[in-house]
């Protein structure tokens, strides 16, 4: 996740010359069974929440963050978030300080819309077979326009495996 991440930072203007941090993953998908974590070593000793790492005004910042989330979701292997990551904690996780839990507090905002979005994903996973199932085997992901495409074209994770 540590390449995706930092593809993430970069300002989307300039992505289009880093797609390979999106897929280099790929290459050893398989290799083993993953786990994607957002683990505390990501957002402690100066690198920034996952929040304070994307670019732009605090709309573009929420924005990209949900889109990273989703291509989480659709990458194969299983997720982990770290604490706050659920919610967007807006500044790095410390073990002295509990979580910055009075961010949710009214019922609509932009860490609750994080919040919702990741219960969304969760649940979305859950009901759709084909985002685990095949998690460890090429036969149950696909990339449109491959690696070495200009644009990063979508992942897609088969809705129906044949046969079935």
């Amino acid at each position: 996740m540590h390449d995706t991440l930092n593809y993430m930072k970069c300002d989307p203007v300039h992505r289009k010359y880093h797609h390979n941090q999106m897929t280099f993953g790929m290459l050893y998908a398989y290799t083993e069974n993953f786990v994607l974590p957002i683990s505390h070593d990501e957002v402690v000793h100066g690198k920034k929440s996952i929040l304070d790492r994307m670019p732009g005004d605090a709309w573009q910042k929420f924005a990209n963050l949900r889109a990273y989330y989703g291509f989480m979701w659709a990458h194969p292997g299983k997720k982990l978030l770290f604490m706050g990551c659920e919610f967007a904690q807006g500044r790095e996780w410390n073990f002295d300080t509990s979580l910055d839990w009075h961010l949710l507090e009214g019922l609509d905002n932009w860490h609750n819309g994080v919040q919702r979005l990741v219960r969304d994903l969760n649940h979305c996973y859950r009901q759709q077979a084909p985002l685990y199932e095949r998690d460890y085997r090429p036969d149950g992901f696909r990339m449109a326009g491959g690696r070495r495409s200009r644009q990063l074209g979508v992942r897609l994770r088969a809705l129906r495996f044949a046969g079935q």
